[in-house]
């Protein structure tokens, strides 16, 4: 391949395009060391939740740049100092690829810090399951003796610590092995217990839809009330419930209780196609009024709203940042790809490249229409998510349209959903 300039191996690494790791082992890392030490120092995931992490990939980077022990040293230096529950939650990652390898020199730097960011991020999860991995029950014992004595985890946290446990070690072993610790009987006891409310709870029952007195319960008290599940009440709501609504929504006075009121038109048509909607994502109130106004106008099938896409996206570019692309969403027609792919920009903001990126892969799958190549190649080089990029590149794929040079780098990619996707599909071609 060729060399990447410097820029390109700086975007590479924070979005984890696998053309930097195939940079590394062609060209080596050479002058770009210092920002192959920052990407493992800061956490560059946009979305841990939905992306996972990228630690193996990059210990691989760290391995294919020749400089082990360089990076030994500077996580060893660096983690005890780090600040941010994602970053280091990415070097324990990180140290434990080393240690998996057969690197256990920084396997004593996560004992040395486990209590301090225990106590700090009240997550027990965070470097215990690293070492737990690593070394098995002498790290449950460890660990366990320094939650049991705290106990200060937030519940969800204990909850997944003692599952990841389970997983490497075996439920009945880990149940047997701290039963004979007496400081960790009480916590055991309680974890187990949680243990089984969590997962029993949330496969066996579920809450009904909530009724409309409950919606207007939360619309009138959201900072003491539980948000209901307004995807399951846009299920069942009358028309006349969703009517009620949509006049109290056009009486808020304030924009907290009007963007309340337009999420319950986040997923069912509002009743009317009056002006206040277009109004809404006219104006520049808040980015999340203007935002959730589009959605709410999406829902619906109609000749104005995909004039009013064509117009609003002319007049204000930006607007494809709000999401002004989600009103093509069942008002595209044939050739409208050619519009969209013209009002496309970049920006500096994250956010506003995920939004697109997010508006465009629906329209793929509602669309399946192959003229959208340059688009979802757009989504490919620009998202901040590597969950988009895997979407995008899963529709190139499927039209038949991925770039050879695409589906080489893709199987070096950080997300390791679109490595697997690359090699399984180049397998099946040979």
């Amino acid at each position: 391949m060729k060399k990447l300039t410097k820029n390109q191996f700086d975007q590479a690494l924070r979005k984890g395009h696998g053309r930097a790791l195939m940079h590394v082992e062609e060209h080596g890392i050479g002058k770009y060391l210092p920002l192959l030490e920052q990407a493992c120092l800061t956490n560059y995931v946009y979305d841990p939740q939905i992306e996972g992490s990228r630690f193996e990939w990059l210990h691989e980077l760290i391995v294919a740049s020749g400089k082990k022990s360089h990076f030994l040293n500077l996580i060893k230096e660096h983690l005890p100092q780090s600040t941010n529950y994602n970053d280091v939650d990415q070097l324990a990652g990180i140290a434990e690829c080393f240690a998996g390898h057969g690197d256990r020199e920084l396997v004593d730097t996560l004992y040395e810090n486990f209590e301090k960011f225990y106590l700090e991020f009240k997550d027990s999860a965070l470097i215990g399951s690293e070492l737990v991995y690593i070394d098995g029950f002498e790290a449950l014992g460890f660990t366990a003796k320094i939650i049991a004595q705290n106990d200060i985890s937030e519940k969800d946290q204990d909850i997944w610590f003692y599952k990841y446990c389970c997983m490497d070690l075996g439920k009945k072993r880990v149940d047997a092995f701290l039963s004979k610790i007496p400081e960790c009987q009480l916590w055991h006891k309680k974890i187990k217990a949680d243990f089984k409310d969590y997962f029993d709870h949330g496969s066996s029952i579920s809450k009904p839809a909530p009724n409309l007195d409950e919606v207007v319960n939360w619309l009138d008290n959201a900072e003491n009330a539980k948000r209901p599940n307004l995807l399951k009440f846009a299920k069942i709501a009358s028309k006349a419930d969703l009517h009620f609504l949509y006049k109290r929504m056009q009486k808020c006075t304030g924009t907290q209780s009007l963007w309340r009121h337009l999420q319950i038109f986040g997923s069912v048509p509002p009743p009317n196609l009056d002006n206040f909607l277009f109004i809404l994502a006219k104006s520049k109130i808040e980015y999340r009024i203007r935002m959730s106004a589009f959605t709410a106008l999406a829902q619906i099938k109609s000749r104005r709203i995909r004039q009013f896409a064509f117009d609003i996206i002319k007049q204000d570019p930006k607007s494809i940042f709000d999401s002004a692309f989600e009103l093509f969403r069942k008002n595209y027609m044939k050739g409208d790809s050619k519009f969209i792919e013209e009002a496309l920009r970049t920006s500096k903001n994250p956010e506003d490249l995920h939004s697109v990126g997010l508006d465009l892969i629906a329209l793929f799958d509602i669309t399946d229409d192959k003229s959208f190549f340059n688009c979802a190649m757009w989504v490919y080089e620009n998202t901040p998510c590597s969950f988009c990029r895997f979407s995008a590149v899963g529709t190139l794929y499927d039209w038949k349209l991925l770039p050879k040079e695409i589906q080489a780098e893709c199987r070096f990619d950080s997300f390791d959903e679109t490595r697997d996707l690359c090699k399984k599909r180049f397998q099946s071609r040979s």
